[in-house]
């Protein structure tokens, strides 16, 4: 009896102690931060952050360096939008005059999985303009979809 409770004594005192550990989420930064965190140049933290296979097919410092190339002009980036996408999220943002984007894919565990930096460009004179073009329906006919 007594070994049945110092047993079930030391499972309760590792399960308290896990309780306490610090998980990987604490010590990582919220996707949400990116944006400051980016513009703030901290680009080594946003790198230690991503996956294995990002850092394979893009080495530290030519991270460093185009992000500071992007990032030349920049006074702020604003969180356009979240999207859930396979289990993973979709964060975007743009610059203060909206002619800079960033997509960052990050899964659950805040790991990043994917980072593009895109050039956006405005159209204004053709962005208002709609097609005169009609279309038709290919089935004439009652049809059933499912």
């Amino acid at each position: 009896m007594k070994k049945i409770m110092a047993i079930l004594l030391a499972g309760s005192l590792l399960i308290i102690a896990a309780g306490f550990e610090q998980t990987p989420n604490e010590t990582r930064f919220r996707p949400t931060e990116f944006g400051n965190l980016f513009l703030k140049g901290e680009y080594e933290k946003i790198y230690n952050q991503t996956n294995d296979e990002f850092k394979a097919q893009v080495p530290l410092d030519d991270f460093m360096h185009v992000s500071g190339e992007f990032n030349k002009g920049v006074s702020k980036y604003r969180l356009e939008s979240t999207i859930l996408l396979s289990g993973n999220k979709q964060y975007i943002w743009t610059d203060q005059s909206k002619t800079k984007g960033i997509s960052v894919i990050a899964q659950a565990d805040r790991t990043i999985a994917g980072l593009n930096l895109l050039p956006l460009e405005l159209h204004s004179q053709t962005d208002k303009n709609y097609t005169r073009n009609k279309y038709t329906m290919p089935v004439k006919n009652r049809w059933l979809v499912y």
